[in-house]
């Protein structure tokens, strides 16, 4: 049966299956906080940073990663716009787990695209459904490159770059009078983009440029990736000092992201992260050799072979890009570093394909090559490749249902047992965890400028506490510091996530010194063991029945306070007596430095028991001109009639705005 006629069809079969493929993995896989938060969360909420135009908070520089979290941004906005429920930025916060999973479908359609378009060159150069094919299964080609649509990540967008430099560059070679300039230029901006996407791009550089036969296209080249560089990091141009730093920090140290000792390669880890990778690819090294092999017949024996020499360049260039990325990512080794030049293994296979089937030595040595060139024997070996690329898959996928499914029951618990008055205090950490929160807060860490998050933060997700070091005070979502005391005094159930590599004991240290140097002592009890894993979930308590007497919210409108309106109105607590606890938070805008505004408590007859407080001073920047005033304290006395009162107090001469006044009364009772 001769394929060919069904060809326009066939070329939609790899991308088809890749298609469905990516949505099996991430079925597998299960919402991206459960097992895929690192960087996955950094870049949602830096792209959210560039959907909302608000450059200056991106606070994630490593990569650089710019053009994928403008991209993420793009993704941000068509998906609100289609599924929106809420204002921006508060959508995308309380569904981060939903724009992540359409954000990948995005990427999965945009790789679907690119391969079919792929298939499409091939049969326009060579009109054989082989070639299309050997093409097409560049994401094939590697147990890292299979998986990679389960995660979110540059290292994903980075091989979807080299899906279009091969159909580029397979014009070229191909192509009767295909303009180099064109070339020069499209290849140039393509590697830009993607050398600022993230820098393990860096060895695919070399391959235009040694395909460009002259001096003044390769200076359009060399100028136009530069341009496109820095045009693509333009939005963090003012932090370029930052990735400057992180990659000197790489590079003069032999751990990971700038860390071990200060020496530029740790021979033992290198040699062994070498060989790793070489195991890890079997595939790739396959076609690694196939290349060698063909360098050095060609080396010796060139005239037996076709008179364009540009495929050998070619080779070569994938050759050197192979040196590079070994140097790269056997000195700072994560596997999936290494895609970028594994992406490039079937376009390598490609032209040995070509090559031998335009081979001009013997009759019998043409006789094997075109047996080699054969369509049905092409086939056979890219399955073959596909094949040993697929070893322990299988067990892989089962790992990774269960692992998934032994997750989800301790989100199950969060979801069922840990309600919007209890609080969760949550280590930040690169680790994934079973609720939203610690993938938030994880995410939020990257994020420059956070404070001015905290009016959202504090909306959505109000019982988020945030371990900051055992000599700092707990943050709320990282955004503004909390008041300590008030979590041991407020009665409700804390609850801390304990899994092997997270830091559980210091926590719960943390909260025992608190309180003891606050005068009591907390119950902890174990409220959830995982059978399935190591996760647990410890539930601390105040074992003094401290809680929470009343709590007030009031102010919720932006109200003024000027010369001719220095007060609010007044709000009253009562059931106060001796030992009590007060936390009283308000937000000002504009406030007046010369005549801060100031929060005020005291008895209703003060001027008789003289139980008064009153904070002006305990400011906190939020962003926008905000300020998060908090008055806190132990009341000394007993009022003579039990009741209370809270007031606000501007007494300057402008116009400032406050909002959002939370008094909350604690006692023993």
């Amino acid at each position: 049966m001769n394929l060919n006629r069904y060809r326009k069809y066939l070329i939609l079969l790899i991308p088809a299956l890749y298609l469905v493929w990516s949505l099996i993995l991430n079925l597998q896989g299960g919402p991206f906080s459960l097992s895929r938060s690192d960087p996955e969360y950094p870049y949602l909420l830096n792209g959210l940073n560039c959907a909302t135009l608000n450059f200056n908070n991106i606070g994630h520089t490593d990569h650089p990663g710019t053009p994928f979290q403008m991209v993420t941004g793009g993704f941000i906005r068509i998906t609100h716009l289609l599924i929106g429920q809420k204002p921006l930025v508060e959508d995308v916060l309380s569904r981060p787990d939903t724009y992540l999973a359409i954000a990948s479908v995005f990427l999965t359609f945009l790789t679907f695209l690119l391969l079919y378009w792929l298939g499409t060159v091939a049969m326009k150069t060579n009109g054989r459904l082989t070639g299309a094919l050997i093409l097409q299964s560049s994401l094939l080609l590697g147990n890292v490159l299979i998986t990679l649509p389960l995660r979110y990540n540059p290292d994903r967008i980075l091989v979807m770059y080299n899906l279009v430099l091969i159909g580029l560059t397979i014009k070229l070679l191909f192509t009767q009078n295909y303009p180099v300039q064109k070339y020069a230029i499209l290849t140039g901006i393509l590697m830009g983009i993607g050398f600022a996407t993230k820098f393990n791009f860096l060895p695919v550089l070399i391959l235009p440029f040694l395909l460009i036969p002259d001096r003044r296209n390769r200076t359009i080249y060399g100028l136009t990736v530069i341009g496109a560089f820095f045009i693509s990091v333009l939005p963090i141009l003012n932090k370029f000092k930052d990735f400057r730093r992180f990659i000197s920090g790489v590079a003069s140290h032999d751990g990971l992201y700038g860390g071990g000792s200060q020496q530029m390669i740790n021979w033992k880890s290198f040699v062994q992260n070498f060989i790793d990778l070489l195991i890890a690819n079997p595939a790739y090294l396959v076609v690694l050799l196939l290349t060698l092999v063909i360098l050095i017949l060609y080396f010796f024996q060139p005239a037996k072979y076709q008179d364009d020499k540009r495929p050998f360049i070619a080779l070569m260039g994938f050759v050197i890009a192979s040196v590079v990325g070994f140097i790269l990512v056997s000195k700072h080794f994560k596997i999936y570093y290494f895609a970028p030049v594994l992406s490039l293994t079937a376009f390598a296979f490609y032209l040995i394909w070509r090559i031998l089937g335009n081979y001009q030595g013997p009759s019998k040595m043409r006789g094997v090559t075109r047996i080699l060139n054969h369509p049905s024997l092409g086939i056979v070996f890219l399955v073959l490749l596909t094949g040993i690329s697929l070893i322990g898959f299988s067990a892989q996928c089962r790992s990774r249902v269960e692992t998934r499914d032994a997750n989800l029951l301790t989100r199950k618990f969060y979801a069922g047992q840990v309600t919007k008055k209890d609080l969760m205090f949550i280590e930040p950490t690169w680790m994934a965890g079973p609720m939203v929160e610690n993938a938030l807060v994880y995410g939020i860490s990257y994020v420059a400028h956070r404070q001015q998050f905290y009016s959202i933060y504090q909306e959505l997700y109000p019982n988020v506490i945030t371990w900051e070091g055992a000599d700092k005070v707990p943050g709320h979502f990282r955004t503004a510091e909390t008041d300590p005391e008030s979590l041991i005094f407020c009665g409700n159930d804390l609850y801390i996530y304990s899994s092997p590599g997270r830091n559980a004991g210091q926590l719960i240290n943390y909260l025992d010194t608190l309180a003891a140097r606050s005068g009591t002592y907390l119950t902890k009890d174990t409220a959830f063991v995982n059978p399935r894993n190591e996760e647990r979930v410890i539930r601390i308590r105040n074992a003094e029945n401290w809680k929470t007497l009343s709590e007030i919210k009031a102010i919720r409108d932006l109200t003024p306070l000027d010369e001719g309106q220095p007060a609010s109105d007044s709000y009253y607590f009562g059931d106060v007596v001796s030992g009590d606890y007060l936390e009283i938070t308000l937000r000002i805008k504009n406030n007046d430095d010369a005549a801060r505004c100031r929060i005020i408590a005291r008895s209703v007859q003060s001027d008789q028991d003289g139980i008064y407080f009153e904070d002006s001073g305990s400011l906190q920047d939020i962003g926008h001109g905000w300020q998060l005033l908090r008055l806190r304290g132990r009341v000394k006395a007993s009022p003579l009639d039990g009741n209370m009162l809270c007031q606000v107090y501007y007494p300057g001469a402008k116009t400032i705005s406050i909002q959002d006044l939370n008094i909350r009364h604690m006692g023993r009772r």
